[in-house]
């Protein structure tokens, strides 16, 4: 008798929610945007991946974009601000966690009724987080011109939340005419 072993991912869920809670007017063309980030490592991976997806797309509207992490929490994170060099850039897009972010990943296995036996192990990988993006005015007191509430739940390797996410905000921005 011999037997195999399966192994498959399957994902739990995949749900991305976007709320505006703020949306002003501004008299400026986003030529530059500095987006910054707040996390843990799992938040931060899919910051990274947001800001590179949101990167190449404001890139082809002519918007130049830079990027930084400011560390594991908002602590951390105010005292990397004060360190940054923010002349230059017309905006700050800062996508800050409002709660601990869910991570877990579970195995099963089954084996089918069949010769030969065959073993399936199945993991489920599962991220769960809620952010408040706002984007300000940047300047010696940033002045916050847009936020929304973004939920994210699924599988963090898999880029449907990158996607989506970002270019919901470019339509929304391009909506509010933040930018071109």
């Amino acid at each position: 008798m011999s037997s195999s072993i399966k192994s498959q991912v399957i994902l739990i869920k995949n749900h991305v929610y976007v709320e505006e809670k703020q949306a002003d007017s501004i008299n400026i063309k986003l030529d530059s945007i500095l987006i910054l980030s707040v996390g843990p490592s799992t938040t931060r991976i899919v910051l990274n991946d947001l800001n590179d997806y949101l990167s190449k797309k404001l890139s082809k509207k002519k918007i130049f974009t830079s990027y930084a992490y400011l560390g594991r929490n908002i602590t951390d994170a105010k005292k990397e601000f004060k360190l940054l060099n923010t002349d230059g850039y017309k905006a700050i897009l800062l996508f800050l966690p409002k709660d601990s972010a869910f991570f877990e990943v579970t195995h099963s296995y089954s084996n089918r009724d069949r010769e030969p036996v065959v073993w399936t192990r199945t993991e489920n990988l599962y991220y769960e987080q809620a952010f408040d993006f706002r984007f300000y005015k940047a300047g010696q007191n940033p002045e916050k011109f847009w936020n929304a509430l973004v939920e994210i739940d699924g599988d963090p390797s898999d880029n449907f939340a990158t996607k989506k996410i970002g270019n919901k905000l470019i339509s929304l921005f391009t909506k509010h005419k933040y930018i071109q």
